[in-house]
């Protein structure tokens, strides 16, 4: 019988009782493991799990995933979203990626070459998705993907896909407000002047940990690799022919049109100088044959027209007011053009001035010739399709540091491209079907002017290739025409399609130019480039068409 006591003496006498078992069941576990046995206390600390890598980061933490729907304001006049409002949406998603990845402002420095594969139309949901893929140094590549969504049947479909590359920007001094003068783009400097230097930063590597973002990762570093060789070797070609398309002026009038302006001003100065007598302008007087204007009012070189043939103008017209046919319903006469009473001009003249007015010949009945009419190809120079627009830089075109952002400079360029694809042929519309690579060589800062000139260079049955650049004024140029910035220059796809349907239509026509120019040599090698896209695009097909 155990007395009763306090608690530690039930405590003692408890262990007391528990040791020789727990020293049997130590020597039985020696025996089993051929180890000794540690008790609870003497048990060794597991070791602490690996640390992060500060110098890392995982790729979902800057992935993005938006969705937009396609608005009136980025179709056309068929409801197609323009190509260029594609490019600017890519653009500013991966430069989300990419600030997320860098913690800190980037701006694209180039665009590996698109292909649209899937048209977007007005109403349709488009999916962007944009990861950072490698990441090396001060730079990174972003990837997006966009796809197509029905709004009515939930179907998607693979509409395109872009890799970007964006370098980061260290904050500069204090003493240096704006965008960084000598921001470097590509290996490039903006400016010969020396400006305050920002440290390079360095960013943090790139964790792939999923089979898919492994592959990306691997095919990210051959994808630079070409980049670079490209910067290295450029086309020997394109600076001759960007120096062409600087050089070029659209085509002037006919001989037979600029007689017929001249023609015109002088009949509009002679009605002038009529109704200015019969009112009594003091600035108008009669000087022996002529009536002539006042040179302190029109200047070294006024008006001058026979007296006789003011005389004829306001005969013809006090007989057209009081003539019945003559008038409208709201009894204003109906001006007919009166160069044809002016006496000093010769009659020749006026017939093909008249004649050029005059209606066209009907063409032949096809009841008397039922076979259609052979294809006749059209020959159209390239200075034909050239077009010049002109976009000041803004704001709200720029990012944080002040400089313009990449999608906006492609939606202006690939814009441009469409109105000189209308030059080439009118009755159709037009759709980009991809762009080149596109590589930023300068910064464009806030309040500069960019000129945009672009050519077809060829034609390709129912597609097109586009040539386009952009050049920017220099900063306190007196003649900055003169003496532009080369900023961007890309060539782009445009297909002809039926307003009413996405059918691609032929174009009749072949670009013409001056033998021995740079433009031949581009023409030439168009054919290779389009072969290159030609194989992008079945290669993209074969691996999302399924999607």
């Amino acid at each position: 019988m155990i007395a009763v006591g306090s608690p530690s003496d039930h405590h003692h006498v408890l262990v007391e009782r528990c040791r020789p078992a727990r020293a049997a069941l130590s020597a039985r576990r020696r025996r089993l493991h051929g180890r000794p046995a540690f008790g609870l206390a003497e048990r060794p600390p597991r070791p602490p799990p690996p640390a992060a890598d500060p110098g890392s980061k995982p790729i979902h933490e800057s992935s993005v995933n938006v969705i937009y729907r396609v608005t009136a304001d980025m179709t056309d006049e068929y409801d197609r979203i323009y190509g260029g409002v594609v490019l600017k949406i890519i653009d500013t998603v991966a430069g989300v990626a990419a600030r997320r990845h860098a913690e800190m402002p980037c701006v694209t420095i180039s665009l590996d070459r698109v292909v649209l594969i899937k048209e977007l139309r007005l109403g349709d949901i488009m999916h962007v998705d944009a990861s950072v893929n490698r990441a090396w140094g001060s730079s990174l590549e972003v990837g997006v993907k966009v796809i197509r969504e029905d709004p009515q049947t939930g179907e998607q479909s693979y509409s395109c896909h872009a890799y970007l590359t964006f370098v980061a920007i260290a904050k500069g001094p204090a003493s240096h407000s704006g965008p960084p003068p000598s921001l470097r783009l590509g290996g490039r400097v903006t400016s010969d002047t020396e400006a305050p230097k920002a440290p390079r930063p360095k960013l943090k590597h790139v964790i792939p940990h999923t089979t898919l973002e492994k592959k990306r990762y691997l095919l990210a570093g051959r994808r630079r690799a070409l980049r670079m060789s490209m910067q290295t070797s450029p086309s020997e070609f394109l600076i001759p022919f960007r120096k062409e398309v600087l050089a070029m002026t659209y085509p002037g009038s006919t001989p037979e049109q600029v007689r017929s302006q001249e023609d015109q001003i002088v009949s509009v100065e002679a009605e002038m100088v009529a109704d200015a007598l019969e009112t009594h302008d003091p600035t108008i007087r009669v000087d022996g044959d002529f009536v002539t204007g006042d040179p302190s009012v029109y200047g070294p070189e006024p008006p001058r027209v026979l007296l006789e043939d003011v005389r004829r103008i306001l005969e013809l017209k006090k007989s057209e007011a009081n003539s019945p046919a003559g008038s409208s319903g709201a009894g204003t006469p109906n001006r007919m053009p009166l160069i044809s009473h002016l006496s000093h001009l010769d009659a020749a003249n006026d017939a093909e001035w008249v004649g050029s007015r005059s209606a066209s010949p009907l063409p032949p009945s096809h009841s008397q010739d039922s076979s259609p009419p052979p294809e006749v190809i059209e020959e159209i120079a390239m200075e034909k399709t050239l077009v010049s627009a002109l976009h000041i830089v803004f704001p709200q075109h720029a990012n944080t540091v002040g400089v313009l952002f990449g999608g906006q400079l492609m939606e202006w360029m690939e814009k441009t491209s469409v109105i000189a694809a209308h030059r080439l042929k009118r009755d159709c519309a037009w759709a980009t079907a991809g762009m080149d690579g596109l590589e930023f060589r300068e910064a464009v800062a806030t309040g500069e002017v960019l000129t945009f000139r672009a050519v077809v260079t060829k034609v390709f049955g129912s597609s097109i290739e586009v040539y386009c650049c952009s050049h920017a004024d220099i900063p306190g140029s007196p003649t900055p025409l003169s003496t532009p910035r080369f900023t961007n220059e890309c060539f782009f796809t445009l297909v002809a399609l039926s307003p009413e349907a996405s059918v691609p239509v032929s174009i009749n026509a072949r670009i013409t130019f001056t033998p021995g120019s740079a433009a031949e040599k581009v023409s030439e090698t168009a054919d290779d480039r389009r072969a290159e896209r030609l194989a992008d695009r079945r290669m993209l097909v074969r691996v999302y068409g399924h999607n």
